[in-house]
């Protein structure tokens, strides 16, 4: 008799730690054997260890694609990098064959960037300026940065 309830007791702390571990998305039948083996400790530990959260293939995109959107929050703009007073002047860029254009606000010569007009080695002026600049030196951005921006 004695040992009939050793084996139920043992039976029966198995199921609940399988019960418990199925509640809190565990694996219930390896919580089964380890509360036959432990009984009261397999139960307690389960129940003191934090809840798991499995992690599904629509959570790691998710953080995939948080840890995406904090890269590109964290790119540098061409607005960053450059004293705020450049913004408010009036710019002018020479093209391939040499002839001035503008003037211009910042954001159209940003624009002119996107659209390929000017380039890298495109030489910039504006009045703050002692003489005209190479697009990269005021701006030293890579390309496919500020393109997106």
């Amino acid at each position: 008799m004695q040992n009939f309830l050793t084996v139920l007791l043992w039976i029966s702390f198995g199921s609940a730690c399988a019960y418990y571990a199925r509640a809190q998305k565990r694996n219930p039948y390896i919580w089964f054997f380890l509360g036959l083996t432990f009984g009261l400790l397999g139960l307690l530990f389960l129940v003191l260890l934090p809840t798991f959260k499995r992690w599904s293939s629509q959570s790691l995109l998710k953080k995939r694609r948080v840890v995406e959107e904090q890269k590109l929050s964290a790119t540098p703009t061409l607005e960053s990098l450059i004293a705020p007073t450049f913004l408010e002047k009036y710019w002018y860029y020479l093209d391939g064959e040499r002839r001035q254009l503008g003037p211009m606000s910042f954001a159209a010569l940003k624009k002119a960037w996107q659209e390929g007009k000017v380039v890298e080695d495109t030489y910039v002026w504006n009045e703050e300026l002692s003489n005209w600049k190479v697009f990269k030196e005021l701006f030293p951005l890579q390309k496919e940065n500020t393109r997106k921006t």
